[in-house]
């Protein structure tokens, strides 16, 4: 959802929550049709742990909201410096002004390459699409088939629906399995096909402690682990997080970032984070990845930046705050040791003392 903030004369952007935390463990797990009751009740513990990682309404660093602000940023900024060059070379626009030039794109260099390194930070504390799938590895064990299928209330045989309404109903007539009053039975065929996918069985191969191998996690893991990763991590750590000293830097150089290193990371990003959810933690809600743009979001830019005139005060701007920093390097020493037990440090401005 976006609204216009027309008291402040700016785009503001509010993401609508879809969050399935609510309603998702409705049912009691002594009423879920899942043999190992302790093995689910842990699951739903982890769980509602994960789900607020990645979607919870409490947490303003959620993966969801970083991936959709990374996504938003990437696509505002390409969208907006596009124009110099599609509009002709002949019409003059400040879109190509060297100094804008340079603050929108650095801003957008720094703004992707954090964004992309707190989503692939693999410490603990943090909240991000990497430890997502760290921590749901290190736990897979508690996803059984049993616990993936009927752990919310799902019927764990989808077979079974005759038992739970008349085959002479007009709607299962026409509709089979597809009919409103078997939905949680067609959701159970889907949630066994899925599970099927994951764990590499065949249907007749089925049973209730099915897993998912470690192999699926390290082919999740080895998409955000490229070389790509690698060297935007590396400007992120030498060159933007931190001022490297030669030693640390080594080789590096910060030659910039490439559209293609960003596209390949942010789909990489984005694919693991599905693949979590969508598939392996099964929360079925459905959205898009880049959010909806807000009313008016490029209003304005078709305006000349400033009147020509401008220039001159742009220009006593500079020098205003110019003067002003440079008196930060003044009377250093002096405020330095004013208090200090060492004794204070003549001025060599102050007037002299002279003996009566």
């Amino acid at each position: 959802m976006a609204d216009q903030d027309p008291s402040a004369n700016r785009v503001t952007v509010t993401i609508a929550s879809q969050s399935p935390l609510p309603s998702r463990f409705e049912v009691p797990v002594e009423r879920c049709e899942v043999v190992d009751k302790k093995r689910l009740a842990q699951y739903r513990q982890k769980w509602m742990q994960w789900m607020t990682w990645y979607q919870g309404d409490s947490e303003p660093h959620s993966i969801e909201s970083q991936i959709r602000t990374m996504l938003f940023n990437d696509l505002t900024y390409r969208a907006i410096v596009s124009v110099r060059e599609s509009a002709g070379a002949d019409i003059s626009v400040s879109a190509r002004s060297a100094t804008l030039a340079y603050l929108l794109d650095q801003g957008y260099v720094v703004s992707q390459v954090l964004s992309i390194q707190k989503l692939l930070d693999t410490r603990k504390g943090v909240i991000s699409v990497r430890r997502l799938l760290n921590d749901v590895e290190k736990n897979r064990g508690l996803i059984t088939r049993e616990v993936y299928v009927s752990g919310t209330g799902i019927p764990y045989d989808y077979n079974s629906w005759s038992a739970a309404v008349s085959p002479t109903d007009p709607m299962v007539q026409m509709w089979g399995l597809e009919a409103p009053a078997l939905r949680n039975y067609a959701v159970s065929k889907y949630l066994h096909e899925t599970f099927d996918l994951l764990s590499g069985k065949q249907p007749s191969e089925r049973a209730p402690n099915d897993a998912i191998p470690q192999s699926i996690f390290k082919t999740l893991g080895s998409w955000i682990s490229g070389s790509s990763a690698s060297e935007v991590k590396s400007v992120r750590d030498n060159f933007i997080a931190h001022s490297a000293d030669g030693v640390r830097r080594g080789s590096a150089k910060f030659t910039g970032v490439r559209f293609s290193e960003i596209d390949e990371l942010q789909r990489a990003i984005v694919r693991v984070e599905r693949a979590l959810t969508d598939h392996v933690l099964s929360i079925r809600v459905t959205r898009d990845v880049v959010p909806m743009p807000p009313l008016g979001i490029f209003q304005g830019l078709d305006l000349p930046y400033s009147p020509s005139e401008a220039k001159e005060s742009m220009h006593r701007c500079w020098k205003d705050l110019e003067a002003e920093r440079n008196t930060w390097k003044d009377r250093v020493v002096q405020d330095l040791t004013a208090n200090s037990s060492y004794g204070r440090v003549a001025d060599p401005n102050a007037p002299s003392e002279q003996s009566p």
